[in-house]
């Protein structure tokens, strides 16, 4: 009998199966199908019954494989095809840290925000004692007796519209926060500035110009409003939490003034400042934010009347620094970061793994022998 020698890829081409050799390095086999055992005939011949079409071209099968073989990839495409799914891979790895940033960054851009606002708070109250506060409460309350009745303008006037010395008043060397407002029950401890300008809604509570000055005092009626709905600031976001009987404190030159809540009312922006007028004998302070929560075509009117403090004698704790949010976020952001880089780790490191082991069964494909019409597993020809 003549011996032919043929190569493995001839001998794939040929019955469209694979052997599954070792791998040199890992010493694992590669998933490619492994010729059957078999050692009472040769290697199928091509004009074996059952076969149909001609080997290599269409409508070829194999009774032994059930279906064309799959084409061969040089090296070069091998390697491109690892490098457009590590593209992909790393593609989606960015996507997925993208989703966790925004998904974190209302969370984070709050905490953020409270830390500058606690800052501010800070800062006011370390200002305080390096100021004459008698002088400067003795003119706030002398605005508030002289302030006439007039109309109250737009919640957001503008800046350049107030009188200079309206802003003159409750002013600090070295800080622009004329106040501190806290509010226990929905954790707000807000820097108060003067007007309801945007800029100054971006920062804290504003006050309302035209109303009085929130140094309490009999017959008076302050305004202070904020912003709710915004995406990274909290703000008033929990003012409708506020019902009657709850409390919130204002510190003014280091002097703490305590509210009970009477009423909360929602009206139309024109009907709101309606509602903004003092009552003979009442020390009175509002609240006031946009409503429904990002709608924004309301105003909710939160208005509580003086009662006897301090913030302690009523059971709340208020510290001498402003409260900064607990960043909760941060180890689920951690841990949500770290998976979606493991994810990206592991997969690339599989289609690297794959490619070197495709690489590697043509290698041995290329340089393996097979006995043309000879048994498979039987010996070479110099070991009969």
């Amino acid at each position: 009998m003549s011996v032919q020698w043929r190569s493995r890829a001839a001998v794939r081409d040929s019955a469209g199966m694979r052997s599954r050799p070792q791998h040199a390095v890992t010493g694992r086999t590669s998933r490619t199908r492994r010729l059957p055992k078999r050692t009472d005939r040769a290697v199928v011949p091509e004009f074996q019954v059952g076969m149909t079409g001609e080997p290599g071209g269409p409508g070829f099968t194999d009774p032994l494989v059930g279906g064309p073989p799959q084409p061969e990839l040089s090296p070069e495409e091998v390697k491109a095809a690892a490098k457009r799914k590590q593209r992909a891979i790393l593609a989606l790895t960015l996507v997925m840290l993208i989703g966790i940033g925004v998904i974190v960054y209302p969370f984070a851009g709050g905490w953020f925000n409270s830390k500058k606002q606690a800052e501010a708070v800070t800062g006011y109250v370390d200002a305080i004692e390096s100021a004459d506060v008698q002088v400067m409460l003795e003119k706030a309350r002398e605005y508030n007796a002289n302030l006439p009745v007039m109309p109250i303008g737009d919640y957001y006037t503008e800046v350049a519209q107030y009188p200079p010395e309206y802003q003159e008043y409750l002013a600090l060397p070295g800080s622009t926060v004329m106040g501190r407002l806290t509010i226990p029950k929905i954790e707000v401890d807000l820097p108060i500035y003067h007007g309801t300008s945007d800029d100054v809604l971006m920062k804290g509570v504003g006050h309302l110009y035209g109303t009085h000055l929130p140094v309490g005092g009999p017959s008076t009626h302050a305004a202070l409003s904020a912003h709710s709905g915004m995406l990274d600031k909290r703000m008033f976001d929990r003012l409708p939490e506020l019902k009657v009987g709850d409390h919130f404190f204002i510190n003014v030159l280091g002097e703490e003034l305590a509210y009970q809540v009477v009423s909360t009312e929602v009206y139309t922006p024109e009907e709101g400042v309606e509602h903004i007028v003092r009552v003979p004998g009442e020390d009175l302070v509002t609240l006031i934010t946009c409503t429904p929560y990002g709608i924004n075509t309301h105003r909710l009117l939160v208005t509580g009347s003086r009662v006897d403090g301090p913030a302690k004698k009523l059971g709340y704790e208020i510290g001498p620094t402003g409260m900064v949010e607990r960043p909760w976020w941060i180890w689920p952001l951690i841990v949500l970061v770290l998976i979606a880089i493991g994810i990206g780790a592991y997969v690339l490191q599989k289609v690297k793994r794959q490619s070197a082991a495709r690489l590697h069964d043509q290698d041995v494909d290329d340089k393996g022998l097979f006995l043309e019409g000879a048994s498979v597993g039987d010996p070479p020809a110099d070991r009969m």
